[in-house]
């Protein structure tokens, strides 16, 4: 695992409610549950440190904001997918660092 990878996979398991693997494969929002402010942080702080944009980013489409993420989180815990969201998994974020700014996944290559 190279330095980006292994300091996004760091960052990412730091905004875990638990301790468990960080998997490339893992989606943010709809496996690791992270949202609203949590997500917020993490990728305004990997913007920063990284000297990157997010321009273009759609948070919302991603994430649910911060007065709802609660709800969101505790449905996904009980096995309903949020549908509304795309997918943005750890793989994904590690690319956008690399590459310097964003990009969403052409649609056929999001998990569904």
């Amino acid at each position: 695992m190279d330095f980006i990878a292994h300091d996004i996979t760091k960052r990412v398991a730091g905004f875990l409610w638990r301790k468990r693997p960080v998997l490339p494969t893992a989606e943010l929002y709809h496996d690791l549950h992270i949202a609203g402010d949590a997500a917020s942080n993490l990728l305004e702080g990997i913007a920063r440190d990284y000297d990157m944009a997010f321009a273009g980013f759609k948070f919302c489409d991603y994430f649910p904001d911060a007065p709802t993420a609660l709800f969101h989180v505790i449905a996904a815990r009980v096995g309903l997918r949020d549908r509304r969201r795309h997918s943005f998994t750890v793989a994904h974020l590690i690319d956008v660092v690399r590459q310097g700014a964003w990009f969403a996944l052409p649609e056929a290559e999001r998990v569904a």
